[in-house]
């Protein structure tokens, strides 16, 4: 059976709903979609506006996420090298301690069993340096530290400044971020109806051509009359646990292989009612089952499952 297949980036999606009005309005009054459209309450006016608008958020969207990864890129290109440096006086300071390296957490260095514990984050990562070099300043010319800094031509001051570009840096990518989800929320908002007519109108037109799919080419459809190709899984659900499945095949059985009850709860997250499924029976996989969490309530018995996958 023929299959449409969907465009998946934002972008194609909105060339898809061009193609389709531009059809039917060229069409006129002969278009198949107008008592279809009617019947559905489906304005392709409306779906133009709100398409334009939510192309203008995606735009937006664009910009901001571009604007934080520029603007992380360069906290990274300030603070990388900073932070290497960093690496090296504790190193440094490691051995200079060696033996009551207890002594580092005064420099604001995390040790655990005899080894530097450095945060992963830029901002935990940022303040290490501040206290690091605060202790530095503090002891002044008793400072462990000269010769070491003197040795690799290390500037602190220097690194400071840096450190604190970086920082606005961050606070920018930080900011761009933000503002690219929400704007990204939306673009979606706006035109996750639209797509959702587009889906729609596919599915009529499939059913108007049924003896012809490639007649929906011409709308902007892309056809798909290739076999499916579906594997066959086994999958393991421990004791009290759940485990998600992904591509499972429209219309095929998910069985319950095991000794104990299961409950299936739709998408990937277990909700509060779910669909019990007993020993030896076995569960269609509708649409929108496609991607279903198996939870396993049993405190002894691994539960098991058979599938078909969409390879």
């Amino acid at each position: 059976m023929a299959r449409i297949k969907y465009p998946v980036d934002f972008l194609n999606r909105t060339e898809l709903f061009k193609t389709i009005k531009k059809k039917h309005d060229d069409d006129g009054g002969s278009s198949p979609l107008i008592p279809f459209l009617n019947q559905q309450h489906i304005d392709l006016a409306a779906d133009t506006t709100a398409t334009n608008a939510a192309i203008e958020k995606h735009n937006q969207f664009e910009e901001n996420a571009k604007t934080a990864e520029e603007a992380t890129e360069a906290r990274n290109n300030l603070f990388n090298p900073v932070f290497s440096r960093l690496r090296g006086s504790v190193q440094y300071l490691k051995g200079f301690y060696k033996g009551n390296e207890k002594e580092l957490g005064l420099w604001g260095v995390q040790v655990n069993g005899g080894r530097m514990a450095y945060p992963s984050d830029f901002l935990r990562r940022a303040e290490l340096f501040n206290n690091f070099k605060k202790r530095h300043d503090e002891l002044g010319a008793a400072s462990p530290l000269i010769p070491y800094l003197a040795e690799h031509n290390i500037d602190m001051e220097k690194d400071e400044g840096d450190v604190n570009k970086a920082a606005f840096n961050h606070g920018k990518a930080e900011q761009a971020a933000n503002n690219a989800e929400d704007l990204r929320e939306k673009r979606d908002l706006l035109f996750d109806p639209v797509f959702e007519n587009i889906r729609s109108i596919g599915q009529f037109l499939k059913a108007l051509y049924v003896k012809n799919p490639k007649e929906l080419g011409h709308w902007g459809y892309t056809v798909d009359d290739s076999p499916r190709v579906y594997r066959k899984v086994v999958r393991k659900i421990a004791p009290q646990s759940d485990r998600t499945l992904v591509r499972l095949a429209n219309g095929s059985v998910l069985t319950n292989g095991g000794q104990s009850e299961l409950i299936l709860h739709r998408g990937k997250e277990k909700g509060t009612e779910g669909i019990s499924l007993q020993p030896g029976e076995d569960f269609e996989i509708r649409r929108g089952w496609g991607t279903l969490t198996v939870a396993n309530s049993n405190h002894a018995e691994t539960g098991l499952v058979y599938a078909e996958i969409t390879s």
